[in-house]
């Protein structure tokens, strides 16, 4: 299971110049133009020097050269430590029989690098979503004005202005249609992000659970060598997980169904169906008709439901949905006829729980959801 904690940013295998004063410090070279670098001098001739800096070497001239101070070969030791502590990637520091695992460490990183490039992804569709919904507002209160204008012009009175007024209808008409086609758009983008998210949580989850295990079998009789390679996987793998929330849902089983409790829009409480197989969240018409929304005001949309049939539904969006203390903003739903007397309120889809990763413990009945904290 994931653990969750303060956010904690990635730490890159470092290499390159030491500049300035180290914590554990070995021979200072101190240079004509006033910089000091530190490392280990391995060869120095009348010329040159070559000096040891973390996982390279550098040759410097005698002439760039102001001094050297020397360090004791107790303190060269402790900065190999070091060096080798800070690149335990390092082809020099894996273990052999460790190396398949710092390979599979090596492309959870990238994956990682992904996921944040995904997260910042999810940000900007925000703000574009944000754009996009203040224009469709805007168009629907023109459209509304002018459909009402239209139904009290008389056009034996007016031809031209009657058939102005139909121009802007459609117009607008259409402009709404184009706006509501950039928000599936924007839709489908964040379903892309969030899939690669996803992903690399699964990642994630399997590989801290594989490392776990080799720690484990390892660990018995280690040398300072394998102990230093898993405590940085350790380290930089706690930094990966604090990433994530961990949501716990109660779940209630009936007739083969998951239902959970569902709050929309901050106020209406319900019981939904948990439903991957559903593309968008549904609720029913009397679910709908208690939130005071008119489903024949509402435009047509297709959806496939739960048992993969293409059924016809009235188009809605849910400033908020709420599933225990997960929540999601601006969600895409649909309007549905009721299933039956004593039917869930809605099935509760793909445009909410995209927003997290599932999995249901079947030890305790109760779903875990893991959130990309943004």
């Amino acid at each position: 299971m994931l653990r969750m904690g303060i956010r904690a940013t990635l730490w890159a295998v470092a290499g390159g110049l030491l500049l300035a004063v180290s914590a554990v410090s070995a021979d200072r070279v101190r240079l004509t133009n006033g910089h000091t670098i530190e490392g280990i001098v391995e060869d120095e001739t009348a010329e040159a020097i070559v000096l040891r800096v973390g996982k390279g070497t550098m040759r410097l001239r005698r002439t760039r050269i102001a001094a050297i101070e020397r360090g004791t070969p107790e303190r060269h030791d402790n900065l190999r430590d070091n060096w080798a502590e800070k690149n335990f990637l390092h082809r020099d520091h894996v273990p052999s029989a460790l190396r398949d695992l710092a390979e599979a460490f090596r492309k959870l990183a990238a994956g990682h690098a992904a996921a944040e490039q995904a997260r910042l992804g999810l940000r900007a569709l925000h703000r574009r979503e944000a754009r996009h919904n203040e224009t469709r507002q805007a168009l629907s209160a023109k459209l509304a004005e002018a459909s009402r204008r239209l139904e009290q012009a008389d056009p034996g009175k007016d031809t031209a202005a009657y058939n102005a007024l139909v121009r802007t209808v459609n117009n607008l008409g259409a402009r709404l249609t184009g706006a509501a086609r950039e928000l599936e758009e924007v839709d489908d983008k964040r379903a892309e992000f969030h899939a690669r998210v996803a992903s690399y949580l699964a990642e994630l989850s399997a590989f801290e659970q594989e490392f776990r295990e080799r720690r484990a079998a390892a660990l018995t009789a280690p040398d300072e060598q394998t102990r230093r390679f898993f405590r940085g996987i350790e380290e930089r793998l706690a930094g990966f997980l604090r990433d994530f929330r961990e949501i716990t849902v109660p779940v209630r089983r009936r007739n083969g169904n998951m239902l959970v409790p569902v709050v929309v829009d901050h106020r209406y409480a319900g019981t939904f169906v948990l439903d991957t197989g559903a593309s968008v969240m549904s609720v029913t018409e009397t679910f709908a008709q208690r939130m005071g929304i008119d489903p024949a005001a509402l435009p047509v949309r297709r959806v496939t439901v739960a048992d993969g049939r293409t059924v016809d539904g009235r188009a809605v969006r849910f400033e908020s949905v709420r599933l225990g203390n997960a929540e999601a903003r601006d969600i895409a739903a649909v309007i549905l006829p009721d299933a039956g007397k004593d039917g869930p309120d809605g099935l509760l889809g793909m445009t909410f729980l995209r927003h997290f990763v599932m999995r249901f413990d079947p030890a305790t009945g109760k779903l875990l959801l893991w959130e990309y904290e943004e």
